[in-house]
């Protein structure tokens, strides 16, 4: 078995950032995605260059943070100040793809300034998958373009992803953590997870949000504290012990051939 255990939000507050370079550094975590367009963007590069993250993902948004191209050029998915609505539900129905895609490449753009090498693209609040297939074509197309993997989409969108010849892991699993429920961020859940994987040969993607809790998040998200025991049980000597016994392969989307 090889795990990609993914921490979400890097860059999203100085905390999340420290949280998950700790996941990484002293854990199982392996990669991570960037919110690019994020007002921690020097913080998040300098913390990267610091643990010797050279790779990391693009971690789109539509509910983060502001637009990097501002309310002028794109109305219809942010409002008067240029900020994202905060979840998808409140994006309005009558978007305009082209601003999506418009504002999409400004933030990968924006990544690629960081100096680091880009190893998949997913997105926040699962946006890219939300928003419909002509938005999900759009990440297709840039993944396509830049030849990097995305995150395993929901099953009716796997054919887009053939077309565009996108690779992707054998298996993606959303069931750890999350801000709602403190079980699903236990040690014995997260082994309970890797249980059902350790006797295959794929692949797996094992979402997570790990982070320490600081004033900006506490002024962004309810998702808070939840992400100390995410942090907890990544860098658990339970589970690095586990994962070792096990022979378990932890790698990076850079794996995903």
């Amino acid at each position: 078995m090889k795990l990609i255990v993914k921490a979400d939000d890097w860059g999203s507050t100085p905390g999340v950032t420290d949280g998950i370079a700790k996941a990484i550094t002293e854990g199982v975590v392996r990669d991570t995605s960037f919110l690019a367009n994020s007002v921690h963007f020097d913080y998040a590069v300098s913390k990267a260059n610091e643990i010797g993250l050279n790779d990391l993902g693009l971690h789109l948004t539509l509910t983060y943070g502001k637009s990097i191209l501002g309310h002028e050029e794109v109305p219809s998915i942010t409002d008067k100040e240029g900020y994202f609505y905060r979840s998808p539900e409140k994006i309005p129905k009558e978007f305009s793809v082209g601003e999506v895609e418009r504002e999409f490449r400004a933030q990968l753009k924006r990544f690629k300034e960081s100096g680091k090498k880009l190893t998949h693209i997913d997105s926040h609040h699962h946006i890219h998958t939300l928003l419909g297939p002509e938005v999900f074509e759009v990440v297709m197309k840039i993944a396509s373009e830049e030849n990097v993997p995305v995150r395993r989409p929901l099953s009716d969108m796997i054919e887009i992803t053939k077309r565009y010849n996108i690779r992707l892991t054998d298996k993606l699993d959303l069931n750890f953590g999350g801000g709602k429920n403190e079980k699903k961020s236990t040690i014995s859940h997260f082994l309970g997870i890797l249980e059902k994987y350790i006797n295959t040969d794929e692949i797996v993607e094992v979402m997570c949000h790990p982070g320490i809790v600081d004033q900006n998040l506490r002024e962004i998200s309810s998702f808070t504290t939840l992400r100390e025991i995410e942090l907890n049980t990544l860098t658990s000597h339970e589970v690095l012990e586990y994962v070792k016994r096990h022979n378990i392969e932890l790698v990076n989307f850079s794996s995903v051939k």
